[in-house]
């Protein structure tokens, strides 16, 4: 439970944070939730990541509106339903620094197209008031 306390509090993304501090409100008055959160070792990205999947199903046209009961419950339901999530390298791959190899690389001829010429408009200029008769002014 101190793990997820503790990316509840570190957590920058605000959307994030409001469904952290739900899921430790209920946990600390439910304890099948608080039970759930221990022994899945529930991340906070994982519940995010299936909360916005769900929105994103509901989604028309690329765009949906959930109300905050739905979410919340769809965070509880990712905590009580789904099964226990099986750590991936891909995790631990994301906490390694990333060290950029020198690769040599060969410049790209590129064709050279014709510039294509344009006409420039003539020095011409419009009479604005021909067809007028101005002598009435």
């Amino acid at each position: 439970m101190l793990n997820f306390k503790k990316q509840v509090e570190e957590t920058e993304n605000e959307s994030m944070k409001k469904v952290g501090q739900y899921l430790l409100e209920r946990a600390s008055a439910d304890k099948t939730i608080e039970k759930a959160i221990v022994d899945k070792e529930i991340d906070l990205e994982d519940v995010y990541d299936y909360i916005t999947e769900q929105a994103r199903q509901k989604a028309v046209k690329g765009c949906a509106m959930v109300e905050d009961k739905e979410v919340y419950g769809w965070a509880v339901h990712y905590v009580i339903d789904e099964p226990k999530k099986e750590k991936t390298a891909e995790k631990t791959e994301e906490k390694k620094t990333y060290v950029p190899t020198k690769t040599t690389t060969k410049p790209v001829k590129t064709a050279k197209k014709e510039a294509k010429k344009i006409e420039e408009p003539k020095d011409e200029q419009l009479d604005l008031f021909g067809n007028y008769d101005l002598s009435d002014l």
